[in-house]
């Protein structure tokens, strides 16, 4: 998986794009804030997931968050 950081109305966001089952979200919300600590950043705001597509429409390993 690839952490990004970019700079959004002077915010920097980070965050991780990810295709596969819903059930590994915990997993992964877990490894960006290790990656936010060990980058010294400060950690503000709320943790969200943006969902692409639905587990109704297409198969679980091609879900993408």
């Amino acid at each position: 998986m690839e952490i990004k950081e970019k700079t959004v109305e002077e915010m920097k966001v980070a965050y991780a794009e990810y295709t596969g089952t819903y059930t590994k979200i915990p997993d992964y919300i877990q490894e960006v804030g290790k990656w936010v600590i060990k980058k010294h950043l400060e950690m503000g705001g709320i943790v969200y997931g943006t969902y692409y597509n639905s587990p109704e429409e297409v198969a679980e390993e091609d879900l993408q968050i």
